[in-house]
């Protein structure tokens, strides 16, 4: 019987020793956890005091403090600008101008606005014959240019130069004339 008592006992000694391996390594590793995350809360408090304490304060102090780069404002007088006076030469009875060319029928789809130096000058246009005798300077202006001479964006602006000096200089306007010409619609096939 002692012998059995013995061999429980060491079986008793045995399984608490076992428990006793087992359970440090659990423990280790929860305490682990448990230091890391109490770093880490540590860090979070220790830079929100920091930045609330340290930086802002002496961020705050050179911004108020910096005049160099603020821009103060000026009043300003309005400026008071006239409309201008547009005329639109409008192509509805020829929808398309054929523009010359050495080896094949072209096309031209194209609404002008003519930009005029006063009112007057528009009210002057409010005539049908004047605005017809306008429309056929336009479309013979457009009709005797080489398609060559339009098909690229550049040469637009010498076309629109072109079509404002041929205007200006036909008389139709009287005192008045033609300070720049716009291009609502330029479609060249």
């Amino acid at each position: 019987m002692a012998e059995e008592d013995d061999l429980e006992a060491e079986e008793e000694s045995e399984a608490d020793a076992a428990a006793e391996m087992e359970a440090p390594k659990g423990s280790w590793l929860k305490q682990f956890v448990v230091l890391a995350v109490l770093v880490l809360i540590g860090q979070g408090v220790v830079a929100y005091v920091l930045v609330t304490q340290q930086v802002l304060p002496k961020f705050v102090d050179e911004v108020e403090g910096d005049t160099e780069g603020v821009v103060e404002e000026v009043a300003r007088e309005a400026v008071v600008v006239e409309p201008s006076a547009i005329y639109e030469v409008d192509f509805t009875n020829a929808k398309v101008l054929n523009p010359q060319d050495y080896h094949s029928i072209r096309f031209l789809s194209v609404k002008l606005k003519f930009e005029l130096d006063s009112s007057e000058t528009l009210s002057m246009l409010g005539d049908d014959v004047l605005a017809a005798k306008m429309q056929s300077v336009a479309r013979q202006i457009l009709t005797t240019t080489w398609y060559i001479e339009m098909d690229e964006v550049e040469e637009r602006e010498s076309l629109r130069q072109k079509l404002m000096t041929e205007v200006n200089a036909s008389g139709l306007l009287g005192e008045g004339s033609v300070t720049g010409v716009y291009f609502q619609q330029f479609i060249l096939q």
